[in-house]
């Protein structure tokens, strides 16, 4: 095959461009009393409304009772109470009684039937959230973290991730008409058969998108496994501007060499009002380079992988436009200062390496560490404590290296120093383990009611 040869796209990429607005036969079928499936290309529309086709597993060795399970798009996680109490009642009404929890901060409904699907997704929409973009070749739910709890940088976030989902979403005003007019699009019509939206162009995204936000030194959002990720960086209670992750993906599939797992790589800083340039920078990135032949290979972390983090930047810089910032020179939370760069920000380092060194171990993937930053002087290194104070550690639970405490305060209200990172043992977070631990080996501790028990040496 010569070089001038172009694949061959996939066909989720032959019908997006067939019916760009999305619409596909979804209301007509919706309306057919008789219907209880999708066809097959309707079914990758759905996505974009953020609806699965799926079928009753306890009834496969039967036949196949058809059902579908819904997704909500609830940017940051944050819910009214009177919504929460809509989708519960949708999820009796509608559902099979349940409301499922994703680790995206949104909320499933599962055994929903097609006569059930239009009237639960307008309910939704009239409870002021969505489902559009939930799923499909789009920017998917984006993320905020929930702590720390009421101070003034995490209201800013969370309205950064507000802003940042709503300039991602989709135009297209299929949504609309099938799920709260209940009209079928008319797929002949000039109109709708040249229709491009304004952010994706015909085709959306080669594959799905991913977007988070984060305050550290909590990594609630595992950041570095998102397509696209903001690290706020902070001063006091002022958020100064955000370090940007990019190409970042844990999946892969099994025996195929060109899937791998990637961490995202931090190029660089901007400030805060920079947030919709930038998302829409790296966005209209995947949108352009993405490999539309293989799905399988699809991600944003593969284009970032093979063309490198300087190309990167540059496109990025190119995209957004020129508003170079050099950051803050202080700051409470560590700035990379190892290389500059031009553009909206500077180019990211010396803090960001150790973060993903720390995740490299969790994933499995081993990374060297970068510009010579060695462990011995990595920002983390823990200060000696006496002997007394390491027993009395030892008897909390406190693991030594790793859940280090300000001296002086008790260790229920101690804070773990560092970049941290969600971890997960035996299916369960880590966290829970140390807790569980924590608590027996308190149970056992010395105290006023129970002597120190001596042991056999």
């Amino acid at each position: 095959m010569s070089e001038n040869t172009t694949p061959k796209l996939s066909h989720n990429e032959v019908i997006k461009a067939a019916i760009p607005t999305l619409a596909g036969n979804i209301a007509a079928t919706i309306a057919d009393p008789a219907a209880d499936r999708f066809s097959e290309d309707d079914q990758q529309f759905i996505k974009f409304h953020g609806i699965y086709q799926q079928d009753d597993r306890d009834l496969r060795k039967t036949a196949k009772k058809f059902q579908m399970m819904i997704r909500g798009r609830i940017p940051g996680g944050v819910m009214t109470a009177a919504q929460w109490v809509t989708f519960d009642d949708l999820a009796t009404r509608y559902g099979n009684n349940t409301l499922r929890v994703t680790t995206r901060q949104s909320i499933q409904f599962h055994g929903v039937h097609m006569s059930g699907l239009g009237p639960l997704v307008k309910k939704i929409n009239e409870s002021l959230l969505s489902t559009l973009a939930a799923c499909g070749d789009v920017n998917r739910n984006v993320t905020a973290p929930p702590t720390p709890a009421y101070t003034r940088v995490r209201e800013q976030v969370y309205a950064d991730s507000v802003r940042l989902a709503d300039a991602l979403a989709p135009r297209t005003k299929a949504y609309h008409s099938i799920w709260i007019e209940g009209v079928q699009l008319k797929l002949d019509d000039p109109a709708n058969q040249d229709f491009t939206d304004p952010l994706y162009g015909r085709t959306y995204l080669p594959r799905k998108f991913k977007a988070s936000f984060v305050i550290p030194p909590v990594n609630d959002m595992d950041i570095f496994t998102n397509d696209l990720g903001f690290i706020a960086v902070v001063e006091g209670d002022r958020l100064l501007g955000y370090n940007l992750a990019v190409g970042g993906g844990m999946g892969r599939s099994h025996g195929n060499v060109q899937t791998f797992p990637r961490l995202a790589d931090v190029i660089g800083f901007f400030a805060p009002e920079h947030v919709i340039e930038v998302a829409k920078a790296v966005l209209t990135i995947h949108r352009d380079f993405g490999d539309r032949a293989n799905r399988k290979h699809a991600r944003l972390k593969y284009v970032v992988e093979e063309r490198g983090t300087a190309w990167l930047r540059d496109e990025v810089n190119r995209r957004a436009g020129s508003r170079s910032r050099r950051p803050p020179a202080s700051n409470s939370t560590p700035r990379a200062t190892c290389s500059a760069g031009t553009g909206p920000w500077m180019a990211s380092c010396s803090s960001a390496s150790w973060s993903r060194r720390a995740a490299s171990r969790i994933a499995g993937h081993a990374r060297k560490p970068r510009c010579g930053r060695s462990r011995r002087n990595s920002p983390r290194r823990i200060p000696p404590v006496s002997e007394p104070e390491r027993h009395s550690r030892q008897r909390a639970g406190v693991r030594p290296g790793r859940d280090h405490q300000p001296p002086g305060l008790p260790w229920r209200e101690g804070r773990p120093a560092g970049f941290h990172f969600a971890r997960r043992l035996h299916g369960l977070p880590l966290a829970a383990h140390l807790r569980a631990r924590s608590r027996r080996i308190r149970a056992h501790a010395p105290g006023p009611d129970r002597p120190h028990r001596k042991t056999r040496r």
